[in-house]
């Protein structure tokens, strides 16, 4: 048995699980600007847990998978991708060099890019192919469809339909490995964020700082910044504005969806679109109507089922990244999904220009 804690930094909240194998220890949720406020409350729930034999540290856009006492001051900024000058978004950069500093015992892992299950050719002009919550978000709809369907997790093959408080993001999956993804930044509309972002938008901002990134969703385009996806969608139902965005937000949803498709060795070979996170059920009920997915492309929707009460779906993956880590019952997870293989440079194959990277030590 390995008892073991996952932790899931979001633009919202920051989740944390808890496993002694599946067993739940620990399930908090903890809002970002507290995070922001005081870092040290991580540390103090992680260290008010011991002991612990891993935990899965937060790693941004993801750091190639090595144990936290071997982070470099380099892969952290790498990690973070924030310039000094900016201001601090969700404090991972804080988080990894308190985590690292205090000896804490886990490791850091990567994200999408970096994984070399990923084709080469899939790379090019990429960063944020999908941050390593994302990849923790996909190690659980893997254990979950294999439980589900009743086929080995090297048979799993899915589209990961991942729902943030500010990004969503599309995972493919295929063999029971990361075979493409679609980072937040540029996968679409999200509630709180634009996502993808036009170039000439771009080039009239001047300045694209992580502020914008981090802004222009649903909520700002419906007016109403300070309501919940579910608040939202039930005023959609009355408010000719907010039913418009979002029909542009499932319009990017599936745009997310359908350009993952060549990715797979064959359309046949989805079983299923999985969603995971905010509004999940929502949402997931919407992509199932008729005619959302039409024929030849009808693929079952659902949500990937959660052992916890608070925390997500990435959180869970990540508690169960942790475990097989530590030795535990899912170590097969780990190495079917090949993450130790995961030394690609996120900043590789950039053709637009040099990429300027300072050591900001906070996202």
């Amino acid at each position: 048995m390995a008892r073991v804690i996952g932790i899931d930094p979001g633009s919202g909240s920051w989740d944390v699980l808890g496993l002694d194998d599946d067993d739940v220890f620990l399930d908090v949720s903890v809002p970002t600007k507290q995070v922001l406020a005081d870092p040290g409350k991580l540390l103090r729930i992680i260290e008010g847990n011991q002991p612990l034999d891993a935990i899965v540290a937060p790693s941004g856009h993801g750091i190639p998978l090595k144990p936290i006492a071997e982070m470099t001051d380099a892969d952290i900024a790498k990690a973070n991708l924030r310039r000094s000058s900016d201001p601090t978004v969700m404090g991972i950069g804080r988080v990894l060099h308190m985590l690292r500093d205090a000896g804490i015992k886990g490791y850091a892992i990567p994200g999408v890019k970096q994984l070399e299950s990923v084709k080469p050719s899939f790379k090019y002009n990429r960063i944020d192919m999908g941050t390593a919550d994302k990849v923790c978000a996909a190690a659980a709809a893997i254990v979950d469809q294999a439980g589900f369907l009743h086929v080995p997790l090297e048979s799993t093959s899915f589209i990961l339909v991942e729902v943030g408080f500010g990004f969503n993001a599309y995972i493919a999956v295929e063999g029971g490995k990361i075979v493409d993804g679609i980072g937040g930044s540029l996968g679409g509309m999200g509630f709180g964020t634009a996502g993808r972002l036009d170039g000439e938008v771009a080039y009239l901002l001047r300045h694209v700082s992580k502020k914008v990134i981090y802004g222009g969703g649903l909520s700002t385009i419906a007016g109403h910044p300070e309501l919940s996806p579910k608040e939202l969608f039930l005023m959609a139902k009355k408010d000719g504005r907010i039913a418009d965005a979002v029909a542009g937000f499932y319009h990017d949803m599936l745009q997310g969806i359908y350009s993952l498709f060549p990715s797979f060795s064959s359309v046949a070979a989805i079983k299923e679109i999985v969603v995971s996170g905010r509004a999940s059920e929502d949402i997931a009920e919407r992509l199932s109507s008729p005619g959302i997915l039409p024929p030849p492309f009808s693929i079952p929707v659902r949500t990937v089922r959660s052992i916890a009460r608070i925390s997500k779906i990435a959180a869970q993956g990540a508690a169960f990244i942790a475990n097989g880590l530590a030795g535990g019952k899912h170590e097969a997870l780990v190495k079917v999904m090949a993450l130790e293989r995961s030394g690609v440079d996120l900043l590789s194959e950039i053709h637009v220009g040099d990429v300027s990277l300072d050591r900001g030590d906070e996202v």
